[in-house]
């Protein structure tokens, strides 16, 4: 069984992932590898690096500067399109390579249906929540101002374009307590042999 669980930004994908992990299992963060593309031993790192090296995101010790290349990323939608196409690929593969190799293989992939990933999933997770809630998680957890919120969500499809192309959705809106049974309600019978 192969399982992706994604929705928008703020909604509590990493809490669900968090959650699993406590309770055994392995989840891939689709956003850490993504970096790990970034670095010296990723086979995109040439590539990559040759794209960028003009940019002025790389720091004194030639590592990616996360906060100047997020501002070049967002703000340049041409460049922004060749480094998705070339960090989306590889991800294509590894997570295919990772499916094939792992029962159940859980994925936290928050671009999941902007990426065209969504066929290499047998079960896709929503999860969602209230506008309100997100802009006060983003406040409080990234330190996220609503402008760059908005900034974002432009390259994200909705809440109600996820939900409609889900298997399960999850509103996260209660307790972490409330959400703790909600998604161990859900994976049980998904990862369960009997």
């Amino acid at each position: 069984m192969r399982i992706a669980i994604t929705g928008t930004l703020g909604a509590g994908k990493s809490t669900v992932a968090m959650i699993l992990r406590n309770h055994g299992f392995d989840v891939v963060d689709a956003d850490g590898l993504a970096k790990s593309y970034y670095g010296p031993t990723s086979p995109v790192h040439d590539r990559l690096h040759h794209l960028l090296k003009d940019h002025n995101v790389y720091d004194e010790k030639g590592q990616l500067d996360i906060s100047r290349f997020s501002t070049l990323f967002f703000n340049q939608p041409v460049l922004k399109n060749q480094v998705t196409d070339i960090l989306y690929g590889q991800m294509r593969k590894d997570l295919a390579h990772m499916g094939k190799i792992h029962d159940p293989f859980i994925a936290e992939v928050p671009l999941l249906f902007e990426a065209k990933m969504e066929d290499l999933f047998d079960h896709i997770l929503v999860v969602t929540t209230t506008k309100n809630r997100v802009l006060q998680r983003i406040g409080k957890s990234r330190n996220m101002d609503p402008k760059h919120y908005q900034q974002r969500m432009a390259y994200q499809y909705d809440d109600a374009y996820k939900i409609s192309h889900g298997d399960t959705i999850i509103e996260n809106n209660g307790t972490m307590e409330e959400l703790e049974r909600k998604v161990m309600a859900w994976i049980k019978p998904l990862t369960d042999p009997d």
